[in-house]
């Protein structure tokens, strides 16, 4: 179950990456360098991938190809919860303003 669920994950990620790259690109352009916020689990956080080889790398990575603005910030951390994630959102809004926020679990 492990790799056929792993290579399942990632297929579908890749899907929502792919897509959300091409919507974002209807995003605004008025403010520079609009930013994405990421909070997830294990597999936001790449825990048993190599550093650099998630979705929220690729998504990254996807988005400097196309030549767009966007950053990609990843607060993702290995075995977070909703209810952790609740706890760090409001320190993390004030920090900056996000113009997407993503929320990933598996």
């Amino acid at each position: 179950m492990g790799l056929d669920f792993l290579s399942k994950n990632i297929a579908i990620a890749r899907i929502t990456l792919t897509l959300f790259c091409l919507l974002i690109s209807f995003g605004t352009h008025s403010q520079p360098k609009p930013a994405i916020l990421v909070m997830g689990d294990s597999l936001s956080a790449e825990y048993g991938l190599a550093r650099g080889a998630g979705w929220v790398r690729l998504l990254e990575d996807e988005l400097k190809k196309q030549g767009s603005t966007w950053i990609v910030f990843n607060a993702s951390i290995s075995g977070e919860t909703s209810a952790g994630d609740l706890t760090r959102l409001q320190k993390l809004l004030d920090q900056k303003t996000w113009h997407c926020s993503i929320k990933a679990w598996c």
